[in-house]
């Protein structure tokens, strides 16, 4: 299985993420970040921890991630794969 780097673009604000993955081709790995991406889209924290979520997002890394992707609306877009 060969190793890619996937960038993805959000096509609203200009931000991306790459993710790295192994696959045993090009396709399934765009497949694989796509997937992943359709989970970012459906993922919601639950109102009960929204307001913790918030305040520690100012100091946590982690925490800021998630509340980041609580807000994601739509998949990031492919831009660019590459092996190795």
């Amino acid at each position: 299985m060969a190793r890619y780097r996937i960038r993805l673009d959000d096509p609203n604000s200009g931000e991306f993420r790459v993710v790295v993955t192994h696959a045993a081709s090009e396709a399934d790995a765009v497949a694989a970040a796509e997937a992943l991406e359709a989970k970012y889209v459906k993922f919601r924290v639950p109102d009960d921890e929204l307001g913790d979520l918030v305040e520690r997002a100012a100091t946590v890394r982690a925490a800021a991630g998630r509340l980041h992707a609580h807000h994601q609306r739509e998949p990031y877009t492919v831009t660019s794969i590459r092996e190795g």
